[in-house]
């Protein structure tokens, strides 16, 4: 399950990236260098020195917390997240793919069910029975599509164009 998620997203990665980059290589056209650093303007490079020091100080603070937990909390936590958040994400995914109607009050309604489902099943004797990954997975599916059947279709958003894109 996790490699399909893995591929799909990277997938459909490319595309919010080229529009990034595309809303970015306009901007730097309309606003000439010399006219930002007059403003006092550093265009991505202060902000992209904060991201990487905000990264290292998580990430060392990751490493702190895995050398200081037992590894048993560690696969406990890995294990809520893999149902509270990846098997919720894969139900939405394969609606998303698979059906134009799906809606994104479906997808906000399989969200917050995942998560709360996730927590509820886990603490309960049926997590022996039914893994929370598996019944968390259905449960959101079950939740998204009732929620999509139960309200109005999202309107129609053309999707953006890129640069140069007719």
């Amino acid at each position: 399950m996790g490699c399909v998620q893995a591929i799909l997203i990277c997938s459909i990665t490319p595309r919010p990236y080229d529009l990034q980059l595309g809303n970015f290589t306009k901007y730097k056209r309309e606003h000439p260098a010399s006219d930002r650093k007059e403003k006092g303007y550093h265009v991505g490079e202060k902000l992209l020195s904060m991201s990487r020091y905000a990264t290292a100080i998580v990430g060392l603070i990751a490493l702190g917390v895995a050398f200081a937990v037992p590894t048993r909390l560690i696969n406990t936590i890995v294990g809520f997240a893999w149902a509270g958040v990846g098997s919720t994400f894969a139900s939405i995914t394969l609606l998303t793919l698979f059906w134009k109607r799906f809606s994104s009050k479906g997808v906000l309604a399989a969200m917050v069910t995942g998560v709360i489902f996730t927590i509820v099943w886990a603490t309960s004797p049926y997590d022996s029975i039914l893994s929370a990954r598996a019944a968390t997975f259905f449960v959101s599916l079950f939740v998204a599509i009732v929620v999509t059947l139960m309200t109005k279709p999202d309107p129609y958003v053309e999707p953006p164009r890129l640069a140069g894109e007719k």
